[in-house]
């Protein structure tokens, strides 16, 4: 009885192969001669067509720095340059943004000029000031830009910024009496406050663009840039004024687009 079963059990395999391969057989007499399955392909993934890289040197008007509250002297704004450094996307031919880095050259600033101080009887004189003042700056900014239209490759816009600036700062004053020599050493007259400053920062552009070839531009324009406050030290009375540093700038750039496909 249990050989009969499992006569009809092998016969039903042997039925079902048979099928099987009958039918493999037919498939492959429709297809062409030394045809084989398509490859499979996979298809790269599209991050975006309007990532570019910028790159920018201001020529920069900035605020006189007066670490001395005291110090009465010409408030003449002083010149130095700027480098930027950033990358952005365009969205489409209105809108674009970027993300930007400024790196000023570190300086030193000299000014002469009068301050109160106390002379050896404890009267408050007009003393004589040489100051010498350093500053480094670094500045992060988000951005966002209206692009105005393009006329035969020349694009006006407009944008605005804010973001975080970093701002190092000391100093060393000297001190002459009206009739010579240094005042006593009442008050910490040599030194002024040495401090960094972490600030919001905020930009306002406007320029235009110009297309050099179909993917770069070369970019002129204009910005205010505003870093924030810091603090001026009188050694006089020990007390803290903030002042606000600010610059006007002009700024030559280039814009390169990553994949070509024009700005």
């Amino acid at each position: 009885m249990l050989s009969r079963a499992f006569q009809a059990y092998a016969a039903a395999l042997t039925a079902m192969a048979a099928i099987g391969l009958a039918a493999h057989g037919a498939q492959a007499a429709d297809m062409p001669f030394g045809s084989a399955a398509p490859p499979l392909v996979q298809q790269p993934v599209d991050l975006g067509t309007g990532w570019y890289l910028r790159g920018d040197i201001g020529f920069v008007n900035e605020r006189a720095i007066a670490l001395n509250a005291d110090l009465s002297a010409s408030s003449r704004r002083r010149s130095l340059y700027d480098l930027t450094f950033g990358f952005g996307y365009k969205f489409n031919n209105w809108l674009r943004a970027d993300v930007t880095y400024d790196w000023r050259n570190a300086s030193r600033v000299n000014t002469t000029g009068t301050a109160p101080c106390v002379d050896a009887l404890g009267a408050t004189v007009a003393c004589s000031v040489m100051a010498n003042t350093s500053l480094k700056q670094h500045v992060v900014l988000a951005n966002g830009y209206i692009d105005l239209g393009n006329w035969s490759g020349i694009a006006p816009y407009v944008g605005a910024g804010v973001g975080v600036s970093t701002l190092r700062l000391g100093g060393v004053n000297a001190y002459t009496l009206p009739g010579g020599g240094a005042p006593p050493a009442i008050f910490d007259y040599a030194h002024v406050l040495t401090k960094r400053y972490y600030n919001v920062a905020y930009a306002l552009m406007a320029g235009v663009a110009y297309d050099i070839s179909p993917n770069a531009k070369v970019d002129l324009g204009y910005r205010y840039l505003n870093v924030g406050s810091y603090g001026a030290l009188s050694p006089t009375t020990g007390k803290v004024t903030k002042k606000e540093l600010d610059s006007h700038e002009v700024r030559l750039g280039v814009r390169y687009m990553i994949d070509g496909n024009g700005l």
